[in-house]
């Protein structure tokens, strides 16, 4: 599980865009609001410039080694397995209870 919390960090933060709310106006009964442009959260810290050098590279390693496609293909991977596992474990008793219920309707 800690595996797949992982993954998701690297593909929410390095590759999913996010719009921030820079300004909501109320006039009158309309509230018109302005966005800014979309950036995923690391190139939103990277701008900031608050990150020092020797923190700041490794994740840009990470990020330039790593492949989008794949990494969104493994996490819906391990979802499923997920999935899976919680359904087997459902409907297992169930079963058992279905079929002691029809052995004392034979017996």
């Amino acid at each position: 599980m800690n595996r797949l919390y992982d993954q998701m960090w690297c593909y929410y933060n390095f590759f999913q865009p996010v719009m921030h709310l820079e300004e909501k106006i109320c006039e009158g009964n309309q509230v018109k609001r302005r966005w800014d442009q979309a950036q995923t959260p690391l190139e939103r810290l990277l701008l900031t410039g608050i990150v020092p050098q020797e923190k700041d590279q490794p994740l840009q390693d990470l990020y330039q080694r790593t492949n989008p496609y794949l990494l969104r293909k493994r996490i819906y991977q391990q979802l499923d397995q997920i999935w899976q596992q919680s359904a087997e474990q459902t409907v297992a008793p169930m079963e058992r209870a279905m079929d002691a219920s029809i052995a004392r309707s034979i017996g």
